[in-house]
């Protein structure tokens, strides 16, 4: 693939910034300090051996796994004793295929900064880690972090932030985080939280595009030139950016599976308004 980038055993491991104590922890890619593996994904890394080594020599389970497969999700949640939170909006990919397609529809290389909203297990992180020149995710959920520990192990170009997106500054983070590259967002976005953190991101200019996973109607909504029940945002939004829906993703992709289809929504930010809007 263009632009993407093999894992080093030698490079950093990702890190973890806590905005609140300003602490930011490095986590040592050390097979020998993780739990043991569940039974069923012990059997599971012994038959797809040659997925997990890097130049040959193996270095750890789930180096290398395929974080969309079911089999390596519930070993994964099993191991560290996750359960899915409603509240939160958690519903992890099930096809590798959805965050591959997502990352490339994002325009991703070298030079950009992805923002992530909630990696979760890191299924999306990994696939813009391969691709971009920083990636920093912002997950809410603490019990995560161990997780994504071990699954973005293989990326120096990860970061993971804890910390609840519509309570940090954004403006500042990506400032801070992106010196030097062009900031754009790609996220698979929980449902309840699409409007303020989209109404956010807009506020931004030094965000060049946005590439969310949504809920389809609302996805709809926002594309709609006739506004909606979200009032004027979807509005504010063409606006500011062209937006355009890209593909669905059925329920039965996700684990737990949602009630409703899901949309790739892009948005990228435009450099003058509509022309439409300039003869008014």
């Amino acid at each position: 693939r263009v632009g993407s980038a093999q894992p080093d055993p030698a490079v950093r491991s990702p890190t973890m910034h806590d905005r609140r104590s300003g602490i930011t922890s490095h986590f040592p890619f050390s097979p020998c300090t993780r739990p043991p593996l569940p039974d069923a994904a012990h059997g599971f890394a012994v038959a797809n051996r040659q997925r997990f080594c890097y130049n040959g020599q193996e270095k750890g389970a789930f180096a290398m796994l395929d974080v969309c497969d079911p089999r390596v999700i519930r070993a994964l949640l099993e191991k560290y004793g996750f359960h899915f939170s409603k509240a939160k909006g958690q519903n992890f990919l099930t096809q590798r295929w959805v965050p591959q397609r997502i990352a490339q529809e994002a325009g991703i290389d070298r030079s950009t900064g992805v923002l992530e909203i909630g990696p979760g297990i890191g299924p999306l992180t990994s696939e813009l880690a391969q691709r971009a020149g920083k990636v920093v995710s912002i997950e809410l959920d603490r019990a995560l972090l161990p997780i994504l520990a071990e699954t973005m192990a293989p990326y120096s170009n990860v970061e993971i932030v804890p910390g609840d997106v519509t309570r940090l500054d954004l403006k500042a983070l990506i400032g801070e985080k992106f010196a030097g590259l062009r900031p754009i967002v790609c996220a698979n976005l929980p449902y309840n939280i699409t409007t303020p953190v989209l109404t956010a991101l807009v506020d931004i200019p030094a965000i060049e595009s946005i590439t969310v996973l949504i809920q389809k109607e609302a996805a709809q909504r926002l594309t709609s030139a006739k506004g909606s029940a979200d009032g004027a945002f979807p509005l504010r939004l063409q606006y500011e950016m062209e937006t355009e829906c890209l593909f669905d993703v059925p329920p039965e992709k996700f684990l737990p599976a949602p009630k409703v289809t899901s949309t790739v929504l892009r948005c990228v930010r435009r450099k003058e308004p509509p022309l439409s809007l300039i003869h008014i």
